[in-house]
């Protein structure tokens, strides 16, 4: 179901103006997704510093990893250069995909 509401969804962007338009309000919530992950290395590399790793994250600073800081810096970077309609409708995509979230957690597990 998820993945057709998804692909409604698109395909009504798609279809609904510019290709350029489409695309920046896409950046927008992949740059809000990288962020996101960004965060949460930091927040793991800091409050689990000895957990054992798959992945490395580079080299640290002070137990600070570089890569993610120098990703959320570029991260950021990028985001200057979207028009503010991208950011008020990718804006409004993220909120609206974090309240679904936030709904499906809520929700009993069989109810699924």
């Amino acid at each position: 179901v998820a993945t057709w509401v998804a692909f409604v969804i698109a395909a009504g962007f798609a279809w609904s103006g510019p290709l350029d338009f489409v695309a920046a309000v896409t950046d927008f919530t992949v740059y809000a997704v990288s962020i996101v992950v960004n965060l949460a290395v930091l927040q793991l590399r800091r409050s689990m510093p000895a957990a054992p790793r798959t992945m490395r994250a580079g080299p640290d600073i002070k137990g600070w990893p570089v890569a993610p800081i120098l990703g959320l810096g570029m991260t950021f970077l990028m985001l200057a250069f979207l028009a503010t309609s991208a950011w008020v409708v990718g804006g409004g995509l993220v909120i609206a995909a974090v309240a679904a979230w936030g709904l499906q957690t809520l929700m009993p597990q069989g109810a699924r």
